[in-house]
């Protein structure tokens, strides 16, 4: 009877001294977790855009996740539309990344480039048009800074968020084709 009386008389002291669950740690889970899940972003598909390409301008792939199209422009320059979710904190972040790649013929960050506002197109944008001396080369393979080149950009507010339409290229190119630029960006198509 001993060996019978001994495994219940530990079985029975160990659940003893075991500690009951503690109903509030399972309902901070559950709050918790639907929390979590109420404040996780709402997950956007990129927007499907089409955009005439310019004169002289040579659709390729894209090389980054986030961009939409791409193309090589005469000169050696590079044409791009990026898409970086619905939020619009996204702008400023970009003007400023813009207009800080640049510096005037004097040496100076070219940060007053034309910024002009346009509601005449499918969907509003602003446009930004800069000249002088294009200091970070990466976009356009590397190399000395380019001198006397043009960006003509556009900040689309397009209704999956804010598209970023970026030319930059020589001058006495792209600076031409700032009219055609604006007449597309003015026609682009997002869906």
């Amino acid at each position: 009877m001993l060996r019978f009386f001994a495994p219940v008389l530990v079985f029975g002291l160990t659940l003893a001294c075991m500690k009951a669950p503690d109903p509030d740690v399972g309902l901070r889970q559950a709050s918790q977790e639907s929390s979590a899940a109420e404040t996780e972003p709402e997950q956007v598909e990129p927007p499907v855009i089409n955009m005439a390409g310019l004169e002289g301008w040579q659709e390729k792939a894209t090389t980054m996740s986030f961009q939409l199209a791409a193309w090589d422009l005469p000169g050696g320059g590079v044409a791009t539309i990026s898409w970086l979710g619905p939020s619009k904190e996204t702008i400023a972040m970009n003007l400023d990344r813009w207009l800080g790649q640049w510096q005037t013929e004097g040496g100076s960050p070219a940060q007053d480039g034309e910024i002009k506002p346009h509601t005449d197109g499918k969907h509003p944008f602003t446009f930004v048009r800069v000249r002088g001396i294009l200091t970070d080369v990466r976009q356009v393979g590397g190399g000395e800074p380019r001198q006397d080149w043009t960006l003509l950009g556009a900040i689309v507010d397009s209704p999956k968020g804010p598209l970023y339409v970026k030319a930059v290229g020589p001058h006495a190119e792209l600076g031409e084709q700032a009219e055609a630029f604006l007449a597309a960006v003015r026609e682009l198509e997002v869906k």
